[in-house]
């Protein structure tokens, strides 16, 4: 049995506190009355980090166990990343911490790896390897994809990759869907069944230990009602013919069943998560035309889905974050050949910043939460700035200095421009409206533009009708600075609903980079198109000043049709400000001021001309939980409206300046 326990990097303490006293402790209390029956646990390094400061009779109590030998801990990666996502240094050295510490703190020694979301690349045999590890817990639908069938999977085989071998178990997914939800008895009979029907010696359950306690009503069943101690007992009573062992005792007793190579993939429904909506809608229609049919179980294994890194196709905002770190961990392998002294410990210190920015929580959505929680996304670039900042101290050692950089940051064959300074960070993606992805105030480790696209989810259909009513789609990513041009008579509603025309062929469109001046710090974009079906060319500059976190933008649109052009520019602007709910229409205004209490700092945007309108509003999604579905704080929406008349042959400017302040 292996039991899986991780609570997300930046998720609030008084969670944590709540499901440690409802789940982590209580388990712990019941098990050890029952000292033969073995466990494997595991715990990611985010929660043992905190228990060691907040709790540190967990850790002893996990200790006192492993020293009895009634359980086994698994390593993994520290801080619960998708590993097949990460460099290879990266996946050994996450690895590697986890075990450190688990030979530190317990004085034991991690033999097998928990696989985050259990997400399987074959390339990780070799990882596996190479930091020492013996075995890994996938699931029994791995095994299947590898056309395996039922009678083979009560065994453990052996994968390799460039000779390095690792053992794979295949957890059982009835025992996922029944333990602790069905009575003790069933769970009883259907060892018993497998034992008879297949000859099996041996089943693997693996899953979360949350769903002992934390899960909606699981404290009731498992403690209240005991149906752990109940199940504890019942394997007693059962010993003769059912015992428990630790994964690495039931290894040194029994050969592997074979030899075996895994395609990619993950739990079946993370398959099907990862897939596009439209190719999701697809095969689950497939699905429900094979229910019923006797093919139905057989086809389960062909029925495959996607893969994982989908999610970065599926969610633009996902696969921003992930670049970004895969960018920072090739900057701090290129300096670890060339740093010394304190820049050692400093270079460690990065590195340990960018370990916790990989961990796989708001990186991904299935049903709950995932990238659509704010605060996991927030920590995951508290964690990337924080990692850049220390490399900055290493390789900048003056006190003001601007770095302008032409690369294709998010590996989507476009180049983007960034621009860096001591205090700031800016991503200009010329590719997608000349717009800015990405703004950071590296005093606080904050990106200014950590916002989410409000997308369609499958599950949105299934909703009750007073949810369904408040949803709404975004047709291009929150960003700043997107070029929109409006109609007459739009109002915040239509603005806030998506339900409106833009007569312009600009705001997720392609720009082109004239200039990328690193000693003034300045970008300048040009795109030409049409704005309502006459020709236009809109330039715009961006100035970045060495100090101070600040940006300014200057538009030219210039009319290059025959007569006089009348149009509503509307610069779409979108930053992150925790939780604001501030919804208006402003009318005729050159200035205003966003708050945002919470990590303590302004934006004050000045507008060269007064705006006919500066419409403002939160933008919201609402994605299912565990109980009821809920709305979640996206992004704060500023839509500044300039009504211009523009002579044929000539130009009209708007500057807009936006500036940081701290509280």
């Amino acid at each position: 049995m292996v039991i899986h326990f991780h609570q997300p990097v930046g998720n609030f303490g008084f969670v944590i506190e709540e499901i440690t006293d409802r789940c982590y402790e209580p388990f712990l209390d019941t098990i050890s009355a029952f000292p033969d029956i073995k466990f494997n646990l595991h715990y990611s390094g985010s929660l043992l980090e905190w228990f060691k400061r907040y709790r540190p009779s967990i850790m002893d109590k996990i200790k006192a166990l492993a020293a009895k030998g009634q359980i086994e801990l698994i390593g993994g990666g520290f801080y619960e990343p998708i590993l097949s996502a990460l460099p290879p240094e990266d996946a050994k050295g996450q690895i590697g911490m986890l075990s450190d510490f688990i030979g530190k703190e317990f004085n034991s020694k991690a033999s097998g790896c928990w696989l985050a979301e259990r997400v399987w690349q074959q390339h990780l045999a070799e990882t596996f390897f190479d930091a020492g590890i013996r075995y890994v817990m996938l699931d029994e639908i791995h095994l299947k994809y590898a056309g395996l069938k039922r009678k083979d999977l009560y065994g453990y085989y052996l994968t390799e990759e460039n000779a390095k071998t690792v053992a794979v178990f295949g957890a059982d997914r009835a025992l996922r869907y029944s333990i602790p939800f069905m009575p003790v008895e069933k769970t009883i009979k259907y060892f018993k069944k497998i034992k008879k029907d297949y000859n099996a010696n041996v089943v693997s359950y693996g899953d979360d230990g949350e769903k002992f306690g934390a899960w909606p009503n699981t404290y009731a069943t498992v403690y209240e009602k005991k149906w752990l101690r109940k199940f504890l007992k019942t394997l007693q009573k059962n010993s003769n013919w059912l015992k428990t062992s630790t994964i690495s005792e039931y290894m040194d007793n029994n050969p592997p069943s074979g030899n075996i190579y895994l395609p990619d993939a993950s739990y079946q429904e993370m398959n099907e998560w990862s897939l596009p909506l439209d190719a999701l809608k697809r095969l689950r229609f497939l699905k429900d035309q094979l229910k019923g049919k006797k093919s139905n179980r057989i086809m389960e294994e062909f029925l495959r889905g996607g893969v994982w890194k989908n999610f970065f196709v599926k969610y633009p905002e996902s696969n921003h974050m992930h670049k970004r770190a895969l960018l920072i961990s090739h900057r701090i392998r290129e300096l670890r050949s060339k740093v010394s002294g304190t820049d050692i410990s400093r270079l460690n210190r990065a590195t340990k910043e960018l370990y916790k920015s990989h961990c796989n929580c708001a990186y991904w959505h299935g049903i709950f939460g995932g990238i659509y929680l704010y605060h996991l996304r927030a920590a995951l670039y508290s964690h990337l700035i924080g990692s850049e900042k220390i490399l900055d101290q290493i390789e900048h050692k003056t006190r003001r200095w601007l770095k302008v950089e032409t690369s294709d940051v998010d590996c989507d064959g476009h180049d983007e421009v960034t621009v860096s300074t001591k205090e700031s960070k800016f991503i200009i993606n010329p590719a997608i409206g000349g717009s800015i992805t990405e703004w950071d105030m590296k005093i606080k480790q904050v990106n200014a533009l950590n916002t989410l696209a409000r997308k369609e989810e499958e599950y949105h259909k299934n909703l009750k009708t007073c949810y369904r009513k408040e949803i709404y789609y975004d047709t291009h990513r929150r960003k700043l600075f997107t070029d929109c041009f409006l109609e007459d008579n739009v109002k915040l509603s239509h603005i806030l609903s998506g339900n409106y025309n833009d007569t312009g062929d600009f705001a997720d469109a392609a720009y082109d980079i004239i200039k990328a001046e690193e000693s003034k710090g300045k970008v300048v974009l040009s795109r030409r198109s049409t704005v309502n079906n006459r020709p236009v060319l809109l330039r715009k500059i961006f100035t970045i000043e060495k100090q101070g976190s600040s940006i300014m933008v200057r538009y030219s649109i210039r009319n290059l049709s025959s007569s006089r052009l009348r149009l509503n520019f509307a610069p779409e602007m979108n930053f992150s400000l925790t939780d604001d709910k501030t919804r208006e229409d402003s009318r005729s205004v050159d200035s205003l001021v966003l708050r945002d209490k919470v990590e303590g700092f302004n934006i004050a945007i000045t507008f060269s001309s007064k705006a006919k309108h500066v419409f403002r509003y939160p933008v919201c999604t609402l994605s299912q939980s565990q109980e009821e579905p809920e709305y979640n704080y996206q992004a704060s929406c500023v839509v500044p409206v300039f009504d211009f008349i523009i002579d044929s042959l000539t130009n009209k400017y708007i500057t807009i300046k936006l500036a940081i302040n701290l509280l």
